[in-house]
């Protein structure tokens, strides 16, 4: 009878144990400057890499890219992290024609070999897709860094094109929204009108927050994932807004009050530091972000590991920042060339066009202790 009672004692403190410790990303030591990123109760320090637009744009069991494989390749090498996003644009980093490829938006007919969408239907299959993909992750213990939209798909320059294929362009869909004008007279050539029409027209505003609500219904009771509202945007040159962040954050946090999930925030830094954006004191500060996101490939957080050609622009900005704003960091990507990988003058390449960075990590520093006053 004792032993009964004693297993039946041991059984509850086991489940209480279980119980209160957090599931999925937490922050231990909140507000202070040993903020620390926690999975599943424990620090987080985990490296990728993933595909970022392949593990979302083909279906599970594609022969042209196996997303399961992939994943068990990262977890037989003790990889957990990966950032990803969904594609705003149907073109360059996913073959059309790959098996089982699935686009965002329902398509409507095909144009010169590009589809054509609806931008208020959203293709169900893709969506589905998303959330299984995310929950394979999650069985696997791999955290997704999941950005809002890829900035580079509204960009376009000489180096880029990729406006163009962007689904909210209008040549894209079928919809007949309108180009939304800068304020203050401002112009541009890129799809950076979006960010203001996403707040001030209606229809653009409706299209922003659907997006975003599948996006967070696809994360649903994972755990696994945390947002980046956008890579490399500032006010300054890709005329990013306060009132789209701020929109973009109440779209997030009715989610969270209506499904009672939380979920880590943050902005990457990187272009409003690399900008001297006097706007980057508003993000890293912003009392509703609490996760400080640097894109990493150029020295913000490891001065060795920096994105191909590219040469540091700063000393190790992590610490400081940990200590000054009081919130863990986390690091988009890095280089995307392999090391042993040389050209026949001797200098690296940069093998950008293949989306698949060699590290990704989150960073928590844990091994410091900082004063706490």
């Amino acid at each position: 009878m004792r032993k009964g009672r004693l297993l039946i004692w041991v059984i509850f403190i086991l489940i209480c144990v279980a119980e209160s410790s957090p599931a999925g990303l937490t922050i231990e030591h909140k507000g202070t400057p040993n903020a620390t990123l926690l999975y599943n109760g424990k620090p987080m320090l985990k490296v990728g890499p993933l595909p970022e637009v392949a593990v979302f744009a083909v279906g599970l069991g594609s022969t042209s890219f196996d997303v399961e494989q992939w994943l068990d390749w990262m977890t037989r090498n003790d990889m957990g992290y990966g950032r990803v996003y969904p594609e705003s644009s149907y073109d360059p980093w996913q073959a059309l024609d790959s098996d089982k490829r699935l686009f965002p938006f329902d398509v409507i007919r095909w144009e010169k070999g590009h589809p054509v969408v609806d931008l208020t239907r959203f293709n169900r299959a893709y969506w589905d897709n998303f959330a299984e993909v995310l929950r394979q992750c999650a069985r696997r213990g791999i955290v997704l860094h999941i950005q809002l939209y890829q900035r580079v798909f509204f960009q376009l320059n000489s180096k880029t094109d990729s406006w163009k294929q962007n689904y909210f362009h209008p040549d894209n869909n079928v919809n007949g929204y309108p180009v939304v004008r800068l304020p203050n007279g401002r112009k541009t050539n890129n799809g950076y009108w979006m960010w203001n029409a996403m707040v001030t027209h209606p229809d653009w505003r409706k299209v922003h927050k659907a997006w975003v609500e599948h996006i967070l219904d696809a994360i649903d009771t994972n755990g696994n994932a945390l947002i980046d509202l956008m890579n490399e945007a500032n006010f300054k040159n890709n005329f990013m807004t306060k009132e789209w962040i701020e929109y973009t954050l109440n779209i997030i946090e009715q989610w969270e009050e209506r499904t009672g999930n939380d979920i880590l925030v943050g902005m990457d830094f990187d272009h409003w530091y690399k900008s001297k954006d006097p706007g980057i004191e508003y993000v890293l500060a912003h009392p509703r972000m609490e996760l400080i996101i640097c894109e990493g490939s150029e020295g913000h957080v490891n001065r060795d590991l920096t994105a191909g050609s590219r040469k540091p622009i700063s000393e190790d900005l992590a610490i400081l920042y940990r200590q000054r704003y009081r919130k863990p960091i986390v690091s988009a990507n890095s280089p995307s060339y392999w090391p042993d990988e040389r050209l026949e003058d001797g200098t690296r390449p940069e093998l950008s066009n293949n989306r698949v960075r060699q590290y990704q990590w989150a960073v928590s520093y844990t091994h410091l202790t900082l004063p706490t006053n």
